[in-house]
């Protein structure tokens, strides 16, 4: 398949060039053609063992770039990111030389243009990232809440302001994003084990984010424990997934109050290097008009008499993840009775209305079959038929079910 070649990728060309282009497959070739023709120009400044005799021979890295752009599936998608990620960088010269030194580099962008641009802006917000991702041998690290904390404590321990430390903490978890979204995009990890990853890196960021804002109050100790919920209580965050947090304290006091204050503004405060997390309260007891912090007693007595369904329901993957521990698995202990509410013969009632009892019978212990953590031991099918029931045994207004 033709493609211009590089001594060609000039303004006098372009008519010839967009042609070879157009067919070879390309959509917009006039843009591809100038971002060919500025990549060219830029490269000029970085051409290691280059004479007057060859300098117009293709470069290792043009040679690279031509693979990847004919196989990719969104070929424009990737000329942009490179192009971009050289006028972002330090200077060009650290792009060519990074590109000839790790032609892997160039795949990496590839893959994350072309599957997510969320990963591709954050690569681009600190292209120095690039180079740790394709040269460290730690890359697909399988990495517990203990180390993510551990190393984030390590990267900020010289610091010593606040702003300056919650400066580099985003630094820090935007490049172990990337290299969560770098083993997803090369198949090094399978989506539990990249959610799994993703949500431990955000308990530990709310850790350390803790931590800095009780040194910030002179506190000795953390005064509650964070609880995530939802999609972090169940470890399935995304890239770009919000957290749902409850705050609880043993005892309620003003200390805890700033505390929390300080934790939220941590973890959400858009620096210049962004922010860590887009942080919702609003599970809290009475949402935004409610205290942050709460305590075990107080929370017990909001889920007996004011709970709407649907704030019970949100604490059904509820997670203690930072602070006081104890005080979190008090709350957690209490939580069963008040959140299974349902007799045993109205959720066989239910099953029969909606067709699924002989199936939940027909299970190893039936009704009290243990499905394991995320329902691993059915199919997705069956485990579908269960979620059905669930909603379906607290007799809704309205039930919609899509098909499956």
């Amino acid at each position: 398949m033709m493609f211009p070649p590089f001594d060609n990728l000039i303004e006098a060309n372009i008519d010839q060039n967009c042609r070879l282009l157009a067919d070879a497959g390309f959509s917009d070739v006039e843009t591809v053609i100038y971002n060919l023709m500025r990549l060219r120009t830029a490269s000029e400044l970085y051409a290691p063992g280059l004479n007057e005799e060859n300098k117009s021979s293709s470069p290792p890295w043009f040679q690279a770039l031509k693979r990847i752009l004919l196989e990719a599936p969104v070929p424009g998608a990737v000329l942009d990111a490179v192009d971009r990620f050289v006028r972002k960088s330090s200077s060009s010269n650290d792009a060519f030389k990074l590109f000839e030194e790790a032609p892997r580099s160039l795949e990496v962008l590839a893959r994350l243009s072309c599957g997510s641009p969320f990963l591709t802006q954050a690569l681009l917000t600190q292209p120095e990232a690039l180079r740790e991702l394709t040269t460290q041998r730690r890359t697909a690290a399988m990495k517990s809440r203990e180390d993510f904390i551990s190393e984030a404590n390590a990267a900020i321990q010289d610091l010593k302001s606040t702003p300056e430390k919650l400066s580099l903490l985003r630094h820090f978890q935007r490049r172990e994003i990337l290299r969560i979204g770098m083993c997803d995009a090369f198949g090094l990890m399978d989506l539990k084990f990249v959610t799994l990853q993703i949500s431990l890196l955000a308990d530990a960021m709310v850790q350390v984010c803790l931590q800095i804002a009780c040194n910030d109050i002179e506190v000795a100790e953390p005064p509650f424990a964070v609880l995530a919920l939802g999609k972090h209580g169940g470890e399935e965050l995304n890239y770009s997934s919000d957290i749902d947090l409850i705050l609880i304290a043993k005892t309620d006091s003003p200390v805890a109050q700033r505390v929390a204050r300080r934790l939220i503004d941590g973890l959400g405060e858009n620096m210049a290097t962004g922010f860590l997390y887009r942080v919702d309260m609003r599970l809290r007891p009475w949402g935004d008009a409610g205290p942050l912090v709460t305590t075990p007693d107080a929370y017990e007595c909001y889920l007996q008499s004011d709970a709407e369904l649907w704030e019970k329901q949100a604490l059904l993957k509820a997670r203690v993840i930072a602070g006081d521990l104890a005080t979190g698995a008090e709350l957690l202990a209490r939580l069963p009775p008040l959140l299974f509410s349902v007799s045993e013969d109205d959720v066989i009632a239910a099953a029969k209305k909606i067709g699924v009892h002989d199936f939940i019978s027909s299970l190893p212990d039936g009704y009290h079959f243990n499905v394991k953590e995320r329902g691993g031991m059915l199919s997705t099918g069956q485990r579908q038929l269960i979620a059905f029931l669930r909603a379906y045994v607290i007799q809704p207004k309205i039930l919609v079910l899509d098909e499956a």
